[in-house]
């Protein structure tokens, strides 16, 4: 069960803006939000930032994450939220050690990158169907 959901591009132009609308819901604290990724070239680097499933609609060679330049098309930030200590006030933080990447491209323009195109900063990351190129 997702208690939020987000499209792109419907609800949101580029898949980063669908994070941070995801977060803006209130799709934080322990509660995963849903991304939904139409058929289509984005050109960004996706910052994984929120416990989310990002799920690519159709076939995983027509919903196509392209890095723009030396970037990595894809960066899990996995802060390690989770393990921020009650007293801080801080519990339910999550920064993305949940999160999930399902059903895309990911693709690096630059041959240089080809090693680095997916980044994991710290902890883990749910990588599912997915074509690294």
């Amino acid at each position: 069960a997702f208690p939020c959901s987000v499209i792109v591009p419907d609800h949101a132009s580029k898949i980063n803006e669908a994070i941070n609308k995801l977060a803006q819901a209130g799709c934080h604290a322990g509660a995963n939000g849903l991304l939904l990724v139409r058929p289509g070239v984005y050109s960004e680097s996706v910052r994984v930032t929120q416990n989310c499933h990002i799920f690519g609609l159709g076939p995983r060679d027509r919903v196509i994450v392209e890095a723009p330049g030396w970037e990595s098309a894809l960066v899990s930030a996995g802060l390690g939220g989770a393990a921020v200590p009650k007293f801080l006030g801080m519990e339910g933080l999550t920064t993305g050690e949940d999160a999930c990447v399902e059903n895309l491209t990911l693709r690096c323009r630059n041959e240089l990158m080809r090693g680095r195109c997916v980044y994991l900063v710290m902890g883990s990351l749910h990588l599912l169907r997915c074509s690294v190129e």
